[in-house]
């Protein structure tokens, strides 16, 4: 059964992916000199998509859920979870209670706090980075995506050892209902981790960090803060 569902959902995220590539070639068309959209900065186009594409995330995951509820019927599995193996951990008596609610959204909410915890110490150390060059400092240049890198690696490391106590929380009756919230909680950290450096550099940083300092003439300010911390000139 999960290898069939696999497949059905390949199949739905194929044919889901049709409208994204339609979008993504319009906005590739519109970068070509023979059309032209109107937009005045082609930024705006790619953060267009940005949007478009989590909506699209949005509606894929709900038709999916209904296929895959649509499939259950037809396949006769309709109510199959209630096979699926209790585990030990479940307390039957906090079900109905707002003991049980209150737990959930904690759990819930706690996926936001580490990711906007993530976010704000990212923000952080890249200003503190981009003061470290402005002063000529030479290992921020040289090492500040590498530790970038490490900070993924060591939040992604952390969250998947805090995901199954908050897991736990939940009180999940079945092994399928908590293994599934495990996914969830597991994957849209890690995700977010690993994204959120790219959509910094991509979409935000041009509006909190000016590339152009102030000055009779910004533009050689811009060019000496980059090159004043290497060995060589252009």
């Amino acid at each position: 059964e999960s290898i069939v569902f696999f497949f059905t959902w390949f199949c739905h995220y194929v044919h889901m992916l049709l409208p994204l590539a339609f979008v993504g070639f319009l906005l590739t068309l519109g970068r070509l000199p023979q059309f032209d959209f109107g937009l005045a900065d082609p930024g705006m186009g790619q953060l267009g998509f940005a949007f478009v594409t989590t909506f699209w995330a949005c509606i894929f995951n709900e038709t999916f859920s209904r296929k895959v509820a649509t499939a259950s019927v037809r396949w006769g599995m309709k109510g199959w979870t209630r096979f699926s193996l209790e585990r030990a951990e479940y307390n039957c008596e906090l079900e109905g209670t707002s003991r049980l609610w209150m737990q959930r959204s904690l759990s819930i909410a706690f996926v936001f706090l580490f990711c906007g915890a993530f976010a704000v110490a990212l923000c952080f150390w890249e200003y503190w980075n981009s003061c470290q060059r402005e002063n000529g400092d030479r290992m921020s240049m040289r090492y500040g995506s590498f530790i970038v890198a490490a900070m993924i690696k060591v939040v992604s490391y952390v969250w998947s050892q805090l995901a199954p106590t908050i897991v736990k929380w939940q009180n999940r009756r079945t092994n399928d209902g908590y293994n599934n919230a495990l996914t969830w909680v597991v994957a849209s950290v890690k995700i977010f981790v690993a994204l959120f450096p790219f959509v910094n550099t991509a979409f935000l940083k041009k509006h909190f960090e000016p590339t152009c300092g102030t000055g009779p003439d910004p533009l050689a300010h811009a060019v000496w803060r980059v090159y004043s911390s290497t060995d060589s000139w252009p």
